[in-house]
């Protein structure tokens, strides 16, 4: 019987494809780094409140949802007023913090899901085999970097927008324009199909007492410690340099700067990150993966 070829969904090329799958990381990018701002903004503006511990809300609200991202990269990677002023404002930044490690499993979920699925995809028939992991570079982790620079550019914006004196507009909506990105991504994927490579080699029948985990640990596992140290390291400096570096900006310059000083070398800081990844992509299929890492 003749193999029917799979067409892409209506308005969605093989290459849009990759980044339907990837894009997402975008939004993980501005989550993970949108929240440094968002932190200095609240210390700023409820420095005054003694009665909360401003300071252990301020470290829970940075680090749960790195939580929360290893708990839904374990999950989805297996699967695929009365009270008073103070209290209300201890509340609001504990439930900040909650949905802070709620976003944090979605973020994890993401990383195997959707990496996976733009990488399946790069490898379709349709994909010149001279630009596929260009195309892959430029769906995954220079989405994630441009996630990063946007998060801070948006706070700076707010801002301009609405001055010192509504500090509090400008980090809920930063929070809030955060929303956009995945709710338009997930509008694009309910237009996609599942990769041509999945389908063809999903393990989705097998059963889990099956899988040759030790076949895999027995020929791949320098391989998975090579690249896997190798992502380590690349979180250990970029996240935490991310997520903290409107904090460390604002302790050098000190607390007199106008704070758009502050938010501006945190924007100038992210775009460091831009040359290097746009570059890679560009030059990977040409120097090879293993070559470019090394």
């Amino acid at each position: 019987m003749a193999q029917v070829e799979r067409r892409p969904a209506p308005g969605l090329g093989r290459v849009g494809l990759i980044f339907a799958c990837g894009t997402a990381l975008f939004s993980d990018g501005y989550q993970n780094g949108v929240i440094g701002t968002v932190n200095t903004l609240i210390k700023i503006i409820y420095a005054d409140h003694t009665e909360i511990n401003l300071k252990r809300y301020s470290t829970t609200f940075s680090s749960v949802a790195f939580a929360g991202t290893v708990v839904g990269m374990l999950l989805f990677g297996l699967l695929a007023g009365a009270k008073g002023a103070g209290d209300s404002i201890g509340g609001m930044l504990a439930a900040l913090s909650a949905y802070r490690f709620l976003i944090g499993i979605g973020i994890g979920a993401e990383y195997p899901a959707g990496s996976v699925a733009a990488s399946e995809n790069t490898e379709d028939p349709g994909i010149k085999k001279g630009a596929q992991h260009m195309l892959f570079a430029l769906a995954t982790n220079v989405m994630i970097d441009w996630g990063f620079v946007i998060s801070a550019f948006v706070p700076l914006v707010l801002l301009w927008i609405f001055g010192e004196n509504h500090l509090r507009i400008v980090w809920r909506g930063s929070l809030a324009l955060g929303t956009i990105p995945p709710l338009l991504v997930l509008l694009w994927r309910l237009r996609m199909h599942e990769p041509e490579r999945f389908r063809q080699e999903s393990m989705k029948h097998v059963g889990w007492k099956d899988y040759p985990v030790w076949l895999i640990v027995k020929r791949y596992w320098l391989r998975f410690i090579a690249i896997s140290l190798a992502w380590f390291i690349y979180d250990f400096i970029t996240y935490p340099f991310g997520i903290y570096s409107s904090t460390i900006v604002t302790t050098i310059i000190g607390k007199s700067a106008p704070l758009t000083t502050s938010l501006g070398w945190n924007v100038v800081i992210n775009l460091f990150y831009i040359p290097g990844c746009m570059i890679g992509a560009l030059l990977v299929d040409r120097v090879k993966p293993r070559m470019l890492m090394s």
